[in-house]
């Protein structure tokens, strides 16, 4: 080539190169996207309508697709127009993606390590196919095999990490030491809960603190007429909510026992035993009931009755027995003070009567007898006993004796002394006798009556009006009254003057302490 046809050949390339420069080339933009089809265009000094100067876009129906458009993972399309696909990532192929991406070069993403779909929950460990939100765990590893996040040496997710594992404390386990790591209710700090046979709280002890199904105490009712104790026994462990057998109610038995026998002489049901009553379970720790015994207990001994509590469930054949236990009862309460006891005096005795007692546990009657008025009834001076109301003294000096009367029950209480509310016989000595309460003279009355009474000597000595629901209506006297016999009249008006309804009232002689009474009636 000579030299002449070689800067031809460069004169001609620049020529082309200007033309070139100066041609205007425009591409059609459907989808107004700013980028247009490269296989449609136009040459034009000007810029036609619906013509951009980009060119490349892959799609241009779609605005959303153009060259460096944001591509869209696992959507099909090829936004940015670089021929390949977006896919989530895989990488273990364990069909559980992370929330990372890789690029699909043939758009399938259906390659190794590729998937169309972002999984829910996501792949924690992204290398290891074992290792997903559909794995099933594997304790005590230290790998969280199904990706919940939870503490791995915390099986039973009670925040407390199994015993020997202590050092992997932290995240959803902060306690340690659990003891069975398979029951999320046993753990150290947990509630032990009586009857199941299981250390719920970890302290190497079972049913710790908890009673035992027995009877506590057999003990006497005080200030009752006796015949029966109070029974108290712990719940059975079973008497809670969920805890061993269905516990309904608590039967009561007391040994059938003509001998009453001793305390230490139980015999372990079956036996001979009365059903008594039965008590609703309701899972209190103890229980309480008042049964009746099989009698009271005296001076002349112990009267020993023996119970047994039975647990109930929901089967018939299925209960629990607690071991037998005894007490006793006692009467604790004294007879009422005998009423009304008269003294009828003669030179060959004295005649007492009175009334009968009213106590149901009455047993008979004590008569005392003493040279003081004031006297203090002991066994020394107990001179006669009777289950009846009338006695009568043989003695020549009849007036020179005093009498009270108490009333015993059948397990040995006195009552307190009943000391006599009227006397009278031939010529009484007029001092140095006894204190006596006369009836009122009229009776009935209306509106006056006289009162007389005797005293043995002198004697602070008041004497008052009551009526019969124990108001004090009046007080006549109020003195010292020398010995002898003494009267008071009655106008039947209170201490403020008022008359007084009729009906019935009681007269009462106070002397340094001993009381008479006589009822009086007045009328209209």
């Amino acid at each position: 080539m000579t030299r002449t046809t070689v800067i031809s050949a460069v004169l001609l390339a620049l020529f082309l190169l200007s033309t070139a420069a100066w041609a205007d080339i425009w591409y059609r933009d459907q989808d107004s996207d700013g980028w247009g089809d490269p296989s449609v265009f136009i040459d034009s000094p000007t810029q036609p309508g619906g013509y951009v100067a980009h060119s490349g876009d892959c799609d241009d129906m779609n605005g959303q697709v153009y060259p460096g458009a944001t591509e869209i993972p696992g959507d099909g399309i090829d936004s940015d127009c670089d021929m390949t696909e977006l896919c989530f990532a895989d990488q273990d192929d364990d069909g559980w993606t992370t929330a990372g991406t890789v690029q699909s070069p043939d758009m399938s993403c259906s390659g190794s390590g590729e998937s169309w779909t972002m999984s829910s929950p996501l792949d924690c460990d992204d290398t290891m196919p074992s290792v997903n939100p559909s794995a099933v765990e594997v304790w005590y590893d230290s790998i969280d095999s199904d990706c919940d996040g939870a503490n791995d040496f915390d099986m039973d997710h009670d925040g407390y990490v199994a015993e020997g594992y202590d050092a992997f404390t932290g995240g959803t386990a902060p306690g340690t030491g659990d003891c069975d790591d398979t029951e999320p209710s046993i753990h150290p700090g947990a509630v032990e809960i009586c009857g199941d046979q299981i250390d719920n709280n970890c302290d190497l002890q079972v049913d710790e603190d908890c009673a035992v199904f027995q009877i506590t105490g057999v003990t006497d009712v005080g200030n009752d007429q006796g015949g029966q104790v109070r029974l108290a026994w712990n719940r059975i462990i079973d008497d809670a909510p969920g805890v061993g057998d269905d516990i309904v109610r608590y039967d009561v038995y007391r040994r059938i026992d003509a001998n009453k026998a001793g305390e230490g002489d139980k015999t372990l049901p079956p036996g001979d035993w009365d059903f008594l009553l039965q008590v609703p379970a309701s899972g209190e720790d103890t229980y309480h009931s008042v049964i009746p015994s099989l009698c009271d207990s005296t001076d002349a001994g112990v009267c020993w009755s023996v119970y047994f509590i039975r647990a109930r469930t929901t089967s018939t054949y299925l209960f629990h027995d607690t071991e037998p236990d005894s007490g006793y009862s006692i009467d604790n309460l004294a007879p009422a003070a005998p009423m009304n006891l008269f003294a009828a005096y003669a030179p060959d005795g004295v005649a007492l009567t009175w009334d009968q007692s009213e106590d149901a546990d009455f047993d008979y009657f004590r008569v005392y007898r003493s040279t003081d008025p004031d006297f203090t009834p002991t066994e020394s001076l107990l001179i006669h006993a009777t289950t009846g109301t009338s006695w009568t003294d043989l003695v020549t000096d009849s007036w020179h004796w005093h009498y009270k009367l108490t009333a015993v029950d059948f397990a040995g209480n006195e009552s307190p002394a009943g000391s006599v509310q009227q006397a009278s016989g031939a010529n009484p000595p007029a001092a140095g006798g006894i204190l006596a309460l006369h009836s009122n003279v009229p009776n009935p009355f209306n509106p006056t009556t006289t009162i007389t009474f005797e005293l043995p000597g002198e004697r602070n000595v008041r004497l008052e009006v009551f009526a019969v629901d124990g108001r004090r209506v009046a007080t006549l006297l109020d003195a010292r009254c020398s010995a002898g016999q003494h009267a008071i009249t009655w106008d039947g008006r209170s201490y403020t003057g008022r008359r007084m309804a009729s009906g019935s009232y009681f007269c009462r002689l106070t002397a340094d302490g001993q009381v008479l009474t006589q009822r009086m009636t007045m009328l209209k």
